[in-house]
């Protein structure tokens, strides 16, 4: 578990540098995850544009006050990625994001 923020260091250090990532989202009976860019991150809001050319514009929205933080770098990421932090909603709905290796 990480702090708030140094999760907020890495979110905005992945938006300032625009790194691709795959934003996988997951919760009671669902399961959905998209490629793209985090454009936006708040004190307490962050902004997910998908990549995917085939389809329709969107956009995630994710509230993070009273979140729990997890990071994990290369030999603890899934294979494909170089890092993953998630973010737990107080809900237990979680968000990762994994920073895809080049």
């Amino acid at each position: 578990m990480i702090s708030a923020y140094n999760a907020l260091l890495i979110l905005r250090k992945w938006q300032r540098e625009a790194y691709p990532l795959r934003l996988a989202m997951a919760g009671e009976g669902f399961r959905v995850g998209f490629n793209g860019r985090i454009c936006e991150v708040g004190d307490t809001e962050l902004a997910f544009l998908m990549d995917e050319p085939n389809v329709l514009a969107g956009e995630a929205s994710i509230e993070l006050a009273n979140c729990r933080f997890e990071y994990g770098e290369s030999r603890e990421a899934r294979p494909g990625f170089s890092a993953i932090l998630t973010i737990v909603r107080p809900d237990g709905t979680a968000f990762m994001f994994g920073e895809i290796r080049p």
